[in-house]
């Protein structure tokens, strides 16, 4: 039984532009976002199963980087835990040994491998790179520990029909699209099952 599972996965940079071409793609956006410490407006996708995507936006750059605890690179993408509905242990376990990491009770910068939890591998930059983009605008290397977020779907068309500019990719012999993020996220890539 898995103590931990993955609540969302979050990336930086996210403005209205960006928000509107995931609508524009077919993605729905929470009716309510939220707000949080260091200046950040909170807006989420959710999906049938898994976790969903937070997208960040820092409205004030000098707030968000006088609140980032030690050890936390700033506008670095992410997982959040969460302790899985049926645990075995009680939250209070992680909050007295995390206790240090207020206001997030967990954090931990992940290199190399795969890591499975709750069933979704996670693959590390150097475990799954991903080919360089090869049209539009050169955007600077994303040089995060969490590289890409991969969706799964029975079909493209959707995708393709609503911008047939979406760079192409082969996944290990699986067709796949690269929707454009902003430089401070994850490359979101949606590819064939």
């Amino acid at each position: 039984m898995e103590t931990l599972t993955i609540h969302n996965i979050f990336g930086h940079g996210y403005n209205r532009e960006d928000l509107s071409r995931f609508q524009e793609l077919g993605f729905i956006l929470r009716p309510q976002g939220s707000s949080f410490a260091g200046a950040q407006e909170l807006r989420y996708i959710d999906f049938t199963a898994g976790p969903c995507l937070k997208l960040i936006e820092v409205t004030d750059p000098e707030e968000y980087l006088s609140f980032v605890p030690p050890g936390m690179i700033p506008y670095e993408p992410g997982l959040n835990l969460a302790l899985a509905e049926n645990s075995p242990r009680p939250l209070s376990d992680y909050q007295e040994r995390f206790q240090d990491w207020q206001p997030y009770l967990l954090h931990e910068n992940y290199e190399g491998g795969i890591l499975i939890l709750d069933g979704i591998p996670l693959y590390s930059r150097e475990a799954a790179p991903l080919p360089v983009r090869s049209i539009g605008p050169q955007a600077p290397e994303k040089a995060f520990s969490l590289t890409a977020v991969l969706l799964q779907a029975e079909s493209l068309s959707t995708l393709q029909k609503a911008d047939p500019d979406l760079e192409e990719l082969d996944l290990g012999g699986r067709q796949a699209l690269r929707i454009p993020t902003p430089s401070r996220s994850w490359d979101l890539v949606v590819h064939v099952r």
